[in-house]
């Protein structure tokens, strides 16, 4: 097992290939942006929750490690006084 890694590992670096797949970097993105921390029960059956990846088991495990990063509030940051801008700034 060791040897098997050790030759997946070195033909990933003399190919400049990354240790997981591409199509995995790109559903756990695309899952993290997602996912959620709190499903209303109400919206639950609805049409457009159906509709959510997040609620097919096997994408549900995949993004179960992966952080939550949908917000319900926004702010804008002034890049420049590091201040949340609102209608006055």
């Amino acid at each position: 097992d060791d040897v098997t890694e050790a030759f997946t590992q070195e033909c990933h670096t003399l190919n400049a290939l990354p240790g997981d797949s591409l199509l995995a970097v790109h559903l756990q993105a695309g899952l993290s942006a997602l996912k959620v921390a709190h499903v209303p029960q109400s919206s639950a059956s609805s049409s457009a929750s159906l509709n959510d990846p997040l609620h097919i088991p096997a994408f549900r495990r995949m993004a179960c490690a992966l952080p939550f990063a949908k917000h319900t509030h926004s702010t804008l940051v002034c890049h420049v006084t590091r201040q949340v801008m609102d209608e006055d700034n």
